[in-house]
């Protein structure tokens, strides 16, 4: 990898960041980051080999540290809301108990200390999850309809956020698709 340009190197990096499960947060620091370090060999105090090299690094990281993405994992809150509302459950959902699931997702992140886009990427991934658990056990459900189902791990998602010490906030959030 290192043979790579620099250009290669943040093309890569973009490609990577677009297929996998980082939060927006992470993906600004880390972009921020790097404007600084490209700022760093302007003024001299950074060699282009080096930069290279912690683009090769941050590359690899993402690669181990976070999962892929799902297919649903980017569609819109109203999208997945309308799905989730619409489609066929093996356990015949009303629509007041599906709005409360819904509601419960929407309510465990809106009580975190999160940026707008990081409560929103949450909400997606949940409501994703949420789609895929019920869709995956629809037996009406048509090809194309459902979505896969997840493996779960012990864990939460690489990036998912925490509670902070002494939060108020800190019953356990749904657990979203871990590694």
């Amino acid at each position: 990898m290192l043979t790579r340009t620099r250009e290669e190197l943040e093309s890569d990096l973009r490609e990577l960041i677009a297929k996998r499960r980082i939060p927006p947060s992470e993906v600004d620091d880390m972009w921020r980051n790097h404007e600084l370090r490209v700022a760093a060999i302007a003024a001299g105090e950074l060699d282009e080999d080096g930069l290279r090299e912690e683009l090769v690094s941050t590359i690899q990281i993402y690669r181990k540290s976070f999962e892929r993405k799902r297919a649903s994992d980017d569609l819109p809150l109203a999208r997945l809301e309308q799905r989730f509302m619409t489609m066929a459950t093996a356990e015949a959902l009303g629509d007041d108990d599906r709005r409360a699931r819904i509601d419960a997702i929407y309510g465990a992140y809106d009580a975190r200390a999160l940026t707008d886009a990081d409560r929103i990427y949450y909400k997606q991934l949940a409501l994703a999850k949420l789609v895929r658990e019920h869709a995956s056990k629809a037996p009406q459900a048509k090809e194309g309809d459902s979505l896969p189902t997840p493996e779960l791990g012990e864990g939460g998602l690489a990036g998912e956020p925490r509670p902070e010490e002494g939060s108020s906030a800190g019953a356990a959030l749904p657990s979203i698709d871990g590694l």
